[in-house]
C-alpha cells in the first residue's frame, strides 16, 4: 500500500502558522496585543488530528510520532500543529483552549502528544487555558425527548459564550460550523479540506 495515497488529500490540510496568526492579527489588528484575553479555541477530531480505521498499519517507527493509538482508536496529528500553537504562545494575551465533543480521556491524551517544547517538555495539555469535552456541550434536547435517529450534530452545540464571555475575543476554530448557534457565528473559524472532500469514511483507507 502506498501511504502517500491515503494522506495525499489530508496533507493539503495545514493548520500553519502563517494562516491562524494572521487569524488573530487580521481580525484583532493591533489589539491583539492589548490586556484584555484572546481565546483561540480549537477542535480536535478532523481539526488538529484524523481518524483512521482501527486497524490502519502504522509507518514503522512512526507511532508515538504523527501516528497515535489511544483506547480503540488510530489518530494522525494535522501537519503544522505544533508550530501553530508555538507560534501562538508567543503573544501574551492569546490564551490557547480546547473542545471536542469526545471523552475527556481521550482528548487529555492526544493533548499530551502534541510536544510544543521538548526541553523542557511542554505539550498542549501543558498550556491549555481550558480543556472542554462532551459533557460541556450545550444539549438541544435535555428538557425533551430525544427524537429517534438524531443526529449528534443536530443535538449538541458547543456554547461559546457560556465558556468564554460573550467580549467578542474569542475564536472557535472547527471543521464543523453546525455545532456553533447562528448568533456566535462570528466567533467561528472554520477549516475545511479535512474530511468532507471524501465521499465516504473508508475512502480514506484504500485496499
Amino acid at each position: 500500500m502506498d501511504l502517500r495515497f491515503v494522506f495525499k488529500k489530508l496533507r493539503r490540510f495545514s493548520l500553519g502558522a502563517s494562516l491562524v496568526m494572521g487569524l488573530v492579527l487580521g481580525h484583532f489588528g493591533a489589539d491583539a496585543r492589548a490586556a484584555e484575553p484572546i481565546h483561540i479555541v480549537f477542535d480536535l477530531d478532523w481539526t488538529l488530528f484524523s481518524t483512521l480505521p482501527n486497524d490502519f498499519p502504522i509507518p514503522a517507527g512512526e507511532e508515538g510520532k504523527r501516528y497515535f493509538k489511544i483506547g480503540d482508536g488510530t489518530f494522525r496529528m494535522m501537519d503544522g500543529v505544533e508550530d501553530t500553537l508555538r507560534n501562538l504562545l508567543r503573544y501574551p494575551h492569546v490564551k490557547i483552549s480546547f473542545f471536542s465533543g469526545g471523552d475527556r480521556g481521550r482528548i487529555e491524551q492526544l493533548l499530551k502528544e502534541i510536544v510544543i517544547d521538548r526541553e523542557p517538555k511542554r505539550t498542549a495539555f501543558d498550556i491549555a487555558e481550558k480543556i472542554l469535552a462532551y459533557e460541556d456541550l450545550d444539549d438541544l434536547y435535555r428538557n425533551i425527548p430525544v427524537p429517534k435517529g438524531v443526529r449528534f450534530t443536530d443535538r449538541y452545540r458547543k456554547n461559546i459564550v457560556r465558556h468564554f464571555g460573550d467580549s467578542g475575543r474569542a475564536f472557535l476554530v472547527d471543521d464543523i460550523s453546525k455545532f456553533v448557534y447562528p448568533e456566535q457565528k462570528k466567533m467561528l473559524f472554520p477549516v475545511r479540506g479535512t474530511y468532507d472532500f471524501y465521499r465516504n469514511f473508508s475512502d480514506t483507507y484504500p485496499l
